[in-house]
């Protein structure tokens, strides 16, 4: 009797204590961000992709870059981001990691500007995905997506940060 009622409830436990501990990445990616006091290039923007572990475990990251919608007219699918993110390991409580790269260049990504997501990737090949942009960049101004493409994004934002 004793056993019939600890097993099932240690097969609880231990489930939820499996995806409590688990190592969680949250990513952001912003536009149009100027320099102030650094060494770079104060003329220029940049775009800043922030990488936390809100989770309990250390997480080893292996690459960022930015992803390219399927259809895109390019040759590539991946924008590869080389400023910095190559073999971090982010600890549970460790400051945020920040990719920084320069704009110049992306005016040809601008007629879907609203599909352009940053991605990182950790050792064990998982992705971690920014939210989908729903502010035009300064390189994409006069590209005016449909009412449903941002309405999309809005609402494939707000389900993704309600989901385990």
């Amino acid at each position: 009797m004793i056993g019939a009622i600890t097993g099932p409830a240690g097969l609880l436990i231990a489930i939820l204590v499996y995806f409590r501990d688990r190592a969680t990445v949250t990513v952001d990616l912003q536009w149009d961000m100027e320099t102030f006091g650094t060494d770079m290039d104060p003329d220029k923007t940049y775009f800043v992709v922030t990488i936390r572990n809100v989770g309990r475990r250390p997480i080893y990251l292996s690459h960022a870059h930015i992803l390219l919608p399927p259809g895109a007219d390019t040759e590539t699918s991946h924008i590869l981001l080389t400023s910095g993110l190559q073999g971090v390991t982010l600890a549970e409580g460790a400051p945020p990691y920040i990719v920084h790269a320069d704009q110049e260049g992306m005016e040809k990504y601008a007629a879907m500007w609203w599909k352009l997501r940053a991605t990182v990737i950790d050792a064990a090949g998982k992705c971690y995905h920014s939210d989908w942009p729903t502010k035009a960049p300064s390189w994409a101004q006069g590209v005016t997506p449909s009412f449903g493409a941002l309405t999309k994004n809005c609402l494939c934002n707000w389900i993704r940060r309600r989901l385990p």
